[in-house]
């Protein structure tokens, strides 16, 4: 914190004794396999494999690496990340204030990409045995998920405890990177398509986290957040827009229609524009998120609202 208080779990700032009320008792899942991203994008970007030798405190980059991808609870046979109620942790950080128990969407599609990274970086340092593993990993992981998370209409669900709705941009982003494949990306791809043309996924280029014909009940998006009295519906996590799946979606969405695809990112463009915060202190684009009602916004200059759709069209080659 600003107050030099060490902080390990969302929802808190200074209170060292309270926080993790009530986002969950243990680390966010997702920083594990972010931290693995990172490293693996370094190495992409420098070729330098000898920093995955360096030691820190008596164990190299890469012992540190197997660490975080061993930390966040799993189920052993099918790798799938899982929490309880008493073991709950945040599964990604966009969900945070949502409550997702037993076996989790989000934070498995980032252990299946963080396998696959982790296979690569010990090919780079000859430990073929260790990559293998990782790779059967990934293999299990690449399995379960559609055979765990799929639903009868197309999108994949966050969870299979609490707050089991279908997950817009956990389906997007498991297409992006390849956790899920063949009839299952191309559902999604369709699923996503039908939505952004009867408008119960995008709003202005942003997207919800939950179809609004997915929601779990009149009164909230996803069956249980973290304080419902806060957290109303269509508002923040429970139901308003954001950009930051933006890409993501558009790229799953270009698997089965690139020009419906472009003109959702046009869209967004479009807004980011209109809002944009360089006009004055009236604007704030990109907003983290937004929505119709009583013309809300939330947290002006967002970034990922611009980087992550970057990246994704950038994968989909758009300039």
């Amino acid at each position: 914190s600003f107050n030099g208080i060490p902080i390990f779990f969302p929802g808190t700032i200074d209170d060292y004794q309270g926080q993790g009320n009530p986002y969950g008792k243990r680390p966010c899942m997702d920083d594990h396999y972010f931290f693995i991203h990172m490293a693996w994008r370094y190495l992409q970007e420098s070729g330098d494999a000898n920093i995955l030798r360096r030691e820190i405190r008596d164990r190299t980059l890469l012992e540190r690496l197997d660490l975080a991808f061993a930390a966040p609870e799993s189920d052993p046979d099918s790798h799938l990340v899982q929490c309880t109620e008493k073991t709950r942790a945040v599964s990604f950080g966009f969900c945070d204030s949502i409550v997702h128990t037993g076996q989790l969407f989000f934070a498995s599609i980032l252990k299946y990409r963080a396998a696959r990274h982790m296979a690569e970086m010990h090919r780079h340092i000859g430990t073929i045995a260790k990559a293998r593993e990782y790779d059967g990993i990934a293999a299990a992981l690449q399995e379960n998920i559609p055979a765990t998370f799929a639903t009868e209409g197309g999108l994949l669900r966050a969870s299979t405890g609490k707050s089991a709705q279908p997950d817009v941009w956990g389906s997007a982003f498991a297409v992006y990177v390849g956790a899920v494949e063949g009839n299952m990306a191309h559902a999604v791809a369709r699923t996503l398509a039908r939505a952004c043309l009867d408008g119960t996924l995008a709003w202005r280029g942003n997207i919800r986290h939950v179809l609004t014909s997915d929601d779990a009940s009149p009164t909230t998006a996803w069956e249980c957040t973290v304080d419902p009295h806060r957290h109303v519906k269509n508002r923040y996590q429970n139901g308003a827009y954001w950009n930051t799946p933006t890409g993501w979606v558009c790229y799953a969405i270009a698997q089965v229609d690139e020009t419906l695809a472009g003109e959702l990112a046009r869209d967004y463009i479009a807004e980011l524009r209109q809002g944009d915060f360089r006009q004055g202190p009236d604007f704030g684009s990109p907003w983290e998120c937004m929505h119709p009602e009583d013309d809300y916004r939330q947290n002006a200059v967002y970034m990922t609202s611009v980087t992550c759709p970057l990246a994704a069209f950038q994968k989909l080659g758009w300039q």
